[in-house]
């Protein structure tokens, strides 16, 4: 006779709490069909395989599907009992600090200062300040051999 490991443990310790000797049992390997037709939810057997068998027999045997697992709870269309408790602490809120004037940079970026170049690349500082439909770059180039 098969038996849920679980409902077997439970068993256990309460026999051995009444003082009475546990039964001695081994683990069974089920196939994945066997497995989802043995669990204690009807509707997550009927979800997997023999459909109309498995409801023919909850009917007739007045079974009552508690809704525990994740499967028969996303069948009905209910909110899933896969939740964890989530504490959100709001940070501390911290004091603004004023930055002084000196460390304040006027630029944010060095290829934005045309004053840095130093007449090193004239056609840059040409090409920093000439407006957009000005410029005339080329729009491919030819390798040639050395």
């Amino acid at each position: 006779m098969a038996v849920d490991r679980h409902d077997f443990a439970r068993e256990v310790t309460r026999i051995e709490a009444e003082g009475g000797t546990p039964p001695a049992a081994s683990p069974m390997l089920q196939g994945v069909t066997r497995a989802s037709l043995s669990t204690d939810s009807f509707l997550a057997a009927a979800s997997f395989q023999e459909t109309t068998r498995v409801l023919t027999e909850a009917a007739i045997e007045g079974k009552t599907d508690h809704l525990r697992g994740l499967k028969e709870n996303v069948i009905i269309g209910k909110l899933i009992p896969a939740r964890a408790p989530i504490t959100v602490e709001r940070p501390v809120p911290i004091a603004e600090i004023p930055i002084p004037e000196s460390l304040l940079l006027p630029f944010i970026f060095d290829f934005e200062r045309p004053e840095l170049l130093d007449g090193e690349d004239e056609s840059l500082a040409e090409l920093m300040q000439a407006e957009p439909g000005e410029l005339a770059l080329a729009g491919a180039y030819v390798a040639e051999p050395d």
